[in-house]
């Protein structure tokens, strides 16, 4: 297992600071998700509904 994570991290590129970054904006992201989804469930469901059916409208999924 050790030697197949020290593979996958010799093969890719960019800097620490880039992974810490794209990980703590998808930590960020699902907790005000979350939290939408605890405080105001009415509201986020409303939300969801209208996104999906605009991309569903305008891309034709």
């Amino acid at each position: 297992m050790r030697k197949v994570f020290t593979r996958l991290l010799e093969d890719e590129k960019g800097s620490v600071a880039q992974m810490v970054w794209v990980i703590g904006a998808a930590v960020v992201t699902g907790l005000v998700l979350f939290a939408a989804m605890v405080f105001a469930p009415d509201t986020a469901q409303q939300l969801w509904t209208r996104m999906t059916g605009w991309l569903t409208g305008n891309l034709g999924i």
